[in-house]
């Protein structure tokens, strides 16, 4: 859990040392279509919502809150402590997608320049390129309708017990174009492959299932 507590950290030291930052404490944040921000979106207590067609040169970060951003809509990087991330169709994020404690998703033809890291939480990407990695630690993870994975999937450990599965779904012609690593033995991860989807590296301590839909 170092990496969570540094997020953590990070995120909370961003938040308060920038004055130029767009920053709203125990309130939620909404920026409406077509807008150009050139700056951070920070909320603590509260949410952020993105709307269509924005353009914001500048990371979206809340701790206690949801982040949503809108159809069509380029954003740096999205991270949230205790909250879900939404990205619409076609959504541009230029960075990496971290939540601890929350579920996220991706709709039709996002792109995401860099990893998604989730603690706890379920992963949905739909026809969606993730450039790096994408790794969690509890949740399942859903890759449909085309989603392809540059790097590799990584189910991580922590200490205690590891009696739920964690379910890996590859389905309707989605791409994991590195390994699928479980880097804790103890913990039980099931891979569903179907016929018309691809791992092109090693499934390590997981059981691949394939045929599935």
């Amino acid at each position: 859990m170092k990496k969570s507590l540094t997020i953590y950290i990070i995120l909370l030291f961003t938040m308060f040392s920038n004055s130029c930052d767009t920053t709203t404490v125990n309130r939620s944040l909404t920026i409406p279509d077509g807008q150009k921000i050139n700056e951070d979106l920070s909320s603590v207590n509260g949410s952020i919502e993105v709307g269509e067609n924005c353009l914001i040169n500048g990371d979206c970060q809340t701790v206690n809150g949801s982040i949503k951003i809108g159809n069509f809509s380029k954003v740096k990087e999205v991270k949230t402590v205790n909250g879900n991330i939404e990205l619409g169709e076609g959504v541009e994020a230029d960075g990496d997608i971290d939540l601890i404690n929350g579920n996220v998703q991706a709709k039709t033809g996002s792109h995401i320049s860099g990893d998604i890291t989730n603690i706890n939480g379920e992963v949905a990407l739909f026809h969606t390129i993730v450039q790096q990695n994408l790794s969690i630690v509890n949740g399942d993870i859903l890759l449909d309708d085309g989603t392809d994975v540059k790097g590799d999937i990584i189910i991580r450990g922590k200490p205690g017990k590891h009696a739920q599965v964690v379910k890996i779904e590859i389905k309707n012609g989605s791409k994991v174009q590195g390994d699928i690593k479980v880097k804790d033995s103890r913990k039980k991860v099931e891979v569903y492959l179907s016929e018309d989807s691809k791992i092109f590296g090693e499934v390590i301590n997981a059981t691949l299932i394939k045929g599935s839909n």
